[in-house]
């Protein structure tokens, strides 16, 4: 019955990476940690073995009553199964078989697992282990029909048995559950002083699997308690009625009583009012629903199926660590924006691969029109207006925010405000992230984590009409026939690669930023100053860290090579080119490990972004690709995606060019490594970039020049908007002295338009050369960088003359 059943679920299982790597390196004595004995569970534990090639040998353990499972290595920890969780008693077989794992010494590796049903949505299906068999068997039914393709199965960690055995004599629990502290501490010693765990007295042994069973099942009850607790679920009627009646809510509404003019009497006056705070929470609210998430999960998986190749996902992991290690944890997810296919994609991604809470995505007011609104909504979607001026509407959002982060729930916002016309990364809001932060210092016991996201489409359906707005197009209006209009015109869009960076903590950025931010709440002294500088340094941090983990995609090396050419490219020299720039990226690792360089061989790169791109072909020969010319500013915003990572070697191949001094290399370095950071939020240091430049100069000594130029031009457009930005300054400078004026009246808000305009006399086939957005981002970059802001007329003149050097 189990397998029939078993047949009918959809299994996600998610295997910890630590686990792959090693237990693929030839580990022959693995033992799977399961919380019950359901025989579900174990058909889920066996298929993701297989899928995984991970070892299953058979000779470890015996069991009884589980028919062709009875000799599987693996380990329960309770007698029951889900349903029963809370409550399943010790498995019988428990200590029994910790022993016998003792007596095979160490070798053994136990990996633990977690067999998870549902989501986050709902509350898990509980029953006591004392309960009615019927009712058991009525819930178990039940569930697994509501359930079934809701099945995830996680590998979640490994651990070596003297290793796991050294953390467990370790632990508080340990010393808890043993009255006599002296044997833990004596035992410890012991373990230390043998070689093999085989050679500790029977006595010890026999103290150690019971203090393991116990230290096991403690620990998968905390886990249990994190990842899918039967506590019942704050609904959206209960998140909303919490809202309204915070007291700052009240406060708010009694003020816009006695702001109305028109309103004859009091009682009329706060109703009115409760009316207009109510209404603005239904407009907010995200109105999560299991119904909705099952349509998704069947509607999504059918458009990646149809329209892409594939999800590639990196980093996972670190999300799973952080998850089975802290108690009440809000995650906030901060992705890079490219287009309105996110909002799907990183939900779809939290169901399928994850196992993770469904985030609610904070999208725009202009998203919520019929129908899509409500279909959004009940998707987790939260909705925010541009603009905050309403004083009721705001309070009322942020006191929402703070009632999600009480109530653990998992968020996702934009940090870029909105999606990048440019394929770069543009500048952190900070906005919505201050909303966050505040309400986190009033939920002080949540363990709030911002996870940095990095996504790159080889196609992004918008990206057409971004290359036209930024030519001047106006901006069409969000609808529901737009909508169905792109949709009708979506494509085969070739693969979707995200990488997740390692979470960080808000309360360690507190810490380092405002270290006496506990002491001075709990005086209600709110220090604003450090308040400001932990946003700051936080939103920066999240930017870096996205572009740290980033892809060097199929379609941004594509884009690379063909970047300042013609539209005809020679397709023997081009794979060359490609190759010569995989090669180098790959070199990058060593001081970006969080890259991730594409491994495709040059010629299906090629016939891949072909495929993907058909309509931007003008021709292809065996000898040539044409691309159309008007489609080569919409390949630049692929390459943008990854401009930052070619920093470093650009640098070195025109220092190899124009063979550049070192001092001038320091020199340039001394100057321009924070107007890098700040523009492109990259995290060198004057000497980690000169050390770079240095590694990739000697790398680049026997390549030829036409490969060196073709590393160089990646840098063209970045120098050359430097070199325009730092000419009008020395120019305005210079105006300045005419008029007996000193540096410290320059302003560069003033000069921006110059720049623009002198930018526009280049005319450049990209029209992200002269773009606003990308000026503005690189003024800020100069106004927050010190040696600027504080630099003096010669100093000035000396910077603009190490980009003259630079310059092609």
């Amino acid at each position: 019955m189990s397998r029939f059943l078993f047949k009918l679920t959809r299994l996600r299982d998610i295997v910890h990476q630590d686990v792959t790597t090693h237990l693929n390196q030839k580990q022959n004595k693995v033992v799977y940690v399961l919380p019950y004995d359901s025989k579900l569970a174990l058909e889920a534990l066996f298929t993701t073995v297989e899928k995984h090639k991970l070892p299953w040998q058979l000779d470890l353990l015996t069991h009884n009553d589980y028919d062709k499972f009875n000799h599987a290595p693996v380990l329960f920890l309770n007698q029951g199964d889900y349903i029963t969780a809370e409550s399943n008693p010790s498995h019988p077989q428990l200590e029994e078989n910790l022993r016998k794992l003792y007596n095979l010494g160490e070798e053994l590796t136990l990996v633990l697992v977690y067999p998870q049903w549902g989501t986050n949505i709902i509350t898990k299906p509980s029953l006591s282990i004392n309960a009615n068999p019927l009712s058991k068997l009525w819930l178990n039914l039940k569930s697994f029909l509501k359930l079934r393709k809701f099945s995830y199965l996680t590998l979640y960690a490994q651990y070596n048995l003297r290793d796991l055995t050294n953390l467990m004599l370790s632990s508080e629990i340990s010393r808890f559950n043993c009255q006599d502290l002296n044997l833990v501490q004596t035992t410890a010693e012991k373990i230390n002083q043998v070689e093999f765990l085989t050679d500790l007295a029977d006595k010890d042994l026999a103290f150690l699997s019971k203090s393991l069973a116990a230290y096991l099942r403690y620990q998968y009850q905390a886990t249990l308690a994190r990842r899918n607790s039967n506590i019942p679920k704050a609904t959206r009627k209960e998140i909303m009625q919490a809202v309204i009646s915070q007291q700052q809510v009240q406060e708010a509404i009694s003020k816009s009583k006695k702001e109305k003019k028109d309103v004859v009497t009091k009682t009329q006056a706060v109703a009115k009012e409760q009316q207009v705070a109510q209404n603005l929470i239904e407009e907010i609210a995200a109105d999560p629903r299991f119904s909705t998430l099952k349509k998704y999960d069947y509607v999504l998986k059918r458009l990646w199926n149809r329209f892409y190749s594939g999800i590639t996902i990196r980093g996972l992991d670190n999300i799973l660590d952080t998850l089975y290690t802290q108690d009440k944890v809000a995650l906030s997810y901060v992705a890079t924006h490219r287009s309105h296919i996110d909002y799907l994609l990183l939900s779809y991604i939290m169901n399928e691969y994850g196992a993770m809470q469904t985030p609610l995505i904070a999208a725009g007011i202009n998203l919520n029109f019929w129908p899509v609104g409500k279909i959004f909504r009940r998707g987790g979607a939260f909705f925010l207006r541009r603009s905050f001026n309403n004083y009721l509407y705001s309070i009322i959002f942020k006191t929402y925010l703070a009632e999600l982060i009480k109530n653990t729930k998992d968020t996702e916002f934009f940090i870029e405000g909105g999606r990048s016309r440019t394929g770069r990364l543009l500048t952190p809001k900070t906005g919505m992230l201050n909303m966050m932060l505040s309400g986190y210092l009033k939920n002080q016991d949540v363990n709030q984590f911002y996870v940095p996201i990095f996504i790159a489409y080889d196609k992004v359906f918008e990206s057409k009409t971004y290359v036209q707005e930024l030519q001047g197009k106006k901006k069409n209006k969000e609808s529901a026939l737009l909508v169905l209009k792109n949709l009708s015109k979506l494509k085969y869009q070739g693969q979707v690669h995200v990488n997740f960076a390692r979470p960080l903590s808000v309360k360690n950025y507190f810490n380092q930023y405002w270290p006496s931010w506990q002491e001075d709440l709990s005086k209600d002294n709110f220090n604003k100053a450090g308040f400001e500088q932990t946003s700051n340094a936080l939103a920066r941090d999240i930017a870096v860290s996205i572009n740290a983990n980033a892809t060097i995609s199929d379609k941004a090396l594509f884009s690379a090579a063909i970047f300042n050419s013609d539209a005809k490219l020679n397709l023997t020299q081009l794979k060359q080119d490609i190759e010569f720039l995989q090669h180098i990226l790959k070199h990058n690792l060593q001081f970006n490990p969080g890259y991730a360089v594409c491994q495709t061989p040059s010629e299906q790169i090629i016939a891949g972004v072909v495929k993907v791109c058909n309509d931007n072909v003008e021709k292809i020969t065996p000898e040539q690709l044409v691309i159309k010319k008007q489609a080569l500013p919409e390949f630049n915003y692929y390459r943008n995606n990854i401009e930052h990572c070619f920093i470093a070697p650009a640098l070195a191949a025109i220092k190899l060019n124009k063979n550049i001094s070192d001092a001038k290399l320091q020199g340039f370095c001394d100057y321009f490594t924070q107007i890098f950071n700040l523009n492109s939020f990259t995290n060198f240091t004057e000497q980690s970039l000169m050390l770079e430049v240095k590694y990739f100069e000697k790398l680049l000594e026997d390549k030829t020049l036409e490969q060196r130029n073709l590393l160089a031009k990646q840098l063209d457009i970045y120098l050359m908007q430097l070199d325009t930005f730092m000419s009008v300054m020395v120019e305005a400078l210079q105006k300045l002295q005419a008029e007996d004026k000193g540096i410290e009246s320059l302003q560069l808000s003033t000069i921006t338009p110059d720049i623009i305009a002198r930018l526009k006399e280049v005319k450049s086939i990209y029209p992200d050369f002269a773009d606003k957005t990308t000026v503005n981002q690189l003024r800020s970059a100069f106004a927050g960088t010190p040696k600027f802001a504080n630099i003096t007329a010669d100093q000035l003149v000396e910077a603009l003359a190490y980009i003259h050097t630079w310059l092609k």
